[in-house]
């Protein structure tokens, strides 16, 4: 990856009417705080940067994990269960962690925080961090499983302060994910996604989902399915991935029926794979692949930094992670340190080849 200097580089980040804008000599972006809507370029509009020098454009940030989820989902790749007391991340110690992050101009150069929890009642200050986030020009976006209990203040809460807002969808909850989905629209949820895992035994109800976005009124208002891919770690060892064929049938399903429909970065090569030639050359713009260490930063409840959530206390690099709140300079020990650097050659590699994933097999 070229090395730009960051101190001669910049030219400024500034914020003009709800759209906060970095320039430098040779990456830049917009990011609409009211729309999410997002674009960089390099030094012309016509190149396309692989990464950021200067820092994440979106956290991934772990604010509760553990026995306090509230279901136990066959393919968690985190090993949450259901029980006793979680552990939670403070307000104190998210802010701990997100002023290490790197500022310009006053600043912070992440555009976007993806909160992640066990469940709304396990996060206790999660409308107070996405509050301080938006004081601070940063849009926090959050994932809450279908089958969490949450009362029509905690909804209205959570709407009022979110940017975008996915519900976890699956066998074993889905008419109770699909009532909080209606709960949410009603609230005014305005940019809410549904999030489904794609794996061998979950693919029948796959298109039951997906065909219900055409006939239930529960759905009226829904963003987007997004199919997000097994991950083989923990209770997700003992799955079987959906394979090509089947996810290429999927998402040809969706194309014909008009039926909104994304992928986490993960699934991005199945995706590309699963269009005919014509469609690629339509869709291919929109999609990006792997994001860790290029774009994208992860950080778990108790201050670790990872590539992403999936590398956590894996074997070799990654085993122990690098503590936030410890470091002096976030961009020279975190996001360009040698590791970081050496995992996002191996994250190019593979989205060169269109491979998946560099750790796991997807």
């Amino acid at each position: 990856m070229k090395k730009i200097n960051k101190n001669t580089a910049v030219v400024s980040l500034a914020i003009k009417d709800d759209v906060k804008s970095f320039r430098s000599s040779e990456y830049n972006y917009d990011f609409n705080l009211k729309t999410g809507l997002f674009s960089r370029w390099g030094k012309t509009f016509k190149d396309d940067p692989q990464w950021s020098p200067f820092g994440p454009e979106i956290a991934d940030i772990e604010i509760s994990y553990g026995n306090g989820c509230s279901i136990r989902c066959p393919w968690c790749y985190k090993g949450n269960e259901t029980g006793s007391t979680p552990f939670n991340m403070t307000l104190d110690k998210f802010r701990e962690v997100f002023e290490k992050f790197p500022k310009f101009n006053g600043e912070y150069f992440v555009n976007q925080v993806a909160l992640g929890l066990t469940s709304v009642a396990q996060s206790p200050e999660i409308v107070e961090i996405c509050k301080w986030l938006r004081a601070n020009n940063v849009i926090p976006n959050a994932t809450i499983n279908g089958a969490d209990p949450l009362t029509a203040e905690q909804i209205k809460d959570l709407v009022d302060v979110m940017g975008a807002m996915a519900i976890s969808v699956a066998k074993f909850n889905y008419e109770k994910g699909l009532n909080l989905i209606q709960r949410f629209i009603k609230a005014g949820a305005k940019q809410l996604n549904i999030h489904y895992v794609l794996h061998k035994d979950s693919i029948e109800d796959a298109y039951k989902l997906v065909n219900a976005y055409l006939t239930d009124e529960r759905l009226k208002g829904l963003n987007a399915i997004v199919f997000l891919s097994l991950k083989p770690k923990n209770r997700g060892e003992k799955m079987e991935a959906l394979s090509q064929e089947e996810y290429a049938k999927l998402i040809q399903y969706c194309l014909s029926n008009n039926i909104p429909f994304g992928s986490d970065s993960c699934g991005a090569g199945k995706v590309i794979k699963s269009f005919s030639k014509e469609q690629n050359d339509k869709f291919l713009p929109y999609i990006e692949p792997c994001e860790a260490t290029h774009f994208s930063f992860y950080c778990d409840a108790e201050g670790y930094y990872f590539p992403c959530s999936f590398l956590a206390n894996e074997e070799g690099d990654w085993k122990n992670g690098i503590h936030i709140p410890s470091v002096k300079d976030f961009l020279s020990e975190v996001w360009n340190a040698g590791i970081t650097r050496k995992f996002g050659d191996g994250v190019s590699k593979c989205n060169n080849c269109l491979g998946g994933c560099s750790h796991f097999t997807i």
